[in-house]
């Protein structure tokens, strides 16, 4: 996922985070720079002031990711409400009930967890992206369908 934060807390400087879904890996530039990596989620920059700066990443894709920027907090993607959360978990839900129900075993849990987390992942992003009730529990039902059907063609091929 890719961040671009450009605002008063920022200095008015462009500040991209460059974060892999996969590994956690976080690349920070700022206006084309490369930070220095301090820890795992602290990086250090000079400011256009030649001051140094501190970023400092909280939280996770699912939860709400935030960084902090010389103690100021900039929301990078939103917290789900507990009514968003329930949505996000549906086709990981139905996948695993439409997994006990054929028989269940250890390969078509797996895939079954796997398909799940990949569609709910797919869903808390557009989910965050929209606004409307009727539209997330609308693309929540569709996406929850389709990771029911993609766990059906997958456990075919098994």
């Amino acid at each position: 996922m890719k961040f671009t934060l450009k605002n008063a807390a920022t200095k008015e400087q462009l500040i991209e985070i460059d974060r892999s879904i996969w590994t956690g890996k976080t690349i920070i530039k700022v206006d084309g720079i490369e930070t220095k990596k301090l820890s795992r989620l602290e990086f250090s920059y000079v400011d256009k002031d030649n001051q140094n700066s501190h970023i400092k990443l909280q939280g996770n894709d699912l939860r709400g990711l935030q960084a902090v920027i010389n103690g100021k907090v900039v929301d990078l993607n939103k917290k789900l409400s507990s009514f968003e959360y329930t949505l996000v978990l549906l086709p990981l839900l139905l996948t695993f009930i439409f997994m006990i129900i054929n028989g269940g075993g250890a390969i078509l849990g797996a895939i079954s967890g796997f398909i799940g987390i990949l569609f709910g992942y797919l869903n808390a992003s557009l989910i965050r992206e929209t606004n409307k009730l009727f539209l997330k529990i609308l693309l929540s039902i569709a996406l929850s369908a389709a990771s029911v059907f993609a766990f059906i063609f997958v456990a075919i091929l098994f």
